[in-house]
């Protein structure tokens, strides 16, 4: 049986919205990473704490694997997922590529790079 954009954006979500606490001072993304040498797309809920006291650490949690490896379907699915949720979405290893349907650049910089920009700057004393 063939999983639509809908049922696995519905799964994805339904995955991530108990991660998602609303801690002071944390920021929240789901990333989808482009896993080229399996040729699937992962999708992992992040935490990001900022200066945390608490002990409370990065983390990354993984929600769904579309094993579907079509740059069409995953737009559709990141649609879907967009209307479920106000979250940030960040992609790793897309540096480059575009958006079949619309022609948009799907990422400018990876994760790993905005993320160290917020933290440099959210982290100032």
């Amino acid at each position: 049986m063939t999983e639509t954009p809908e049922k696995a954006a519905e799964l994805i979500w339904e995955r991530a919205a108990p991660h998602f606490k609303k801690l002071y001072r944390t920021q929240y993304y789901i990333k989808v990473a482009n896993v080229k040498f399996l040729d699937e797309y992962n999708f992992f809920f992040e935490t990001v704490p900022m200066k945390s006291k608490t002990g409370i650490r990065r983390r990354s949690e993984p929600l769904h694997t579309l094993e579907r490896y079509d740059l069409a379907y995953l737009e559709r699915v990141v649609a879907e997922l967009s209307k479920l949720t106000k979250l940030s979405i960040r992609y790793q290893g897309f540096v480059g590529m575009l958006w079949p349907t619309s022609g948009k650049v799907i990422a400018t910089a990876n994760v790993s790079d905005q993320e160290d920009k917020w933290l440099a700057e959210h982290n100032k004393d």
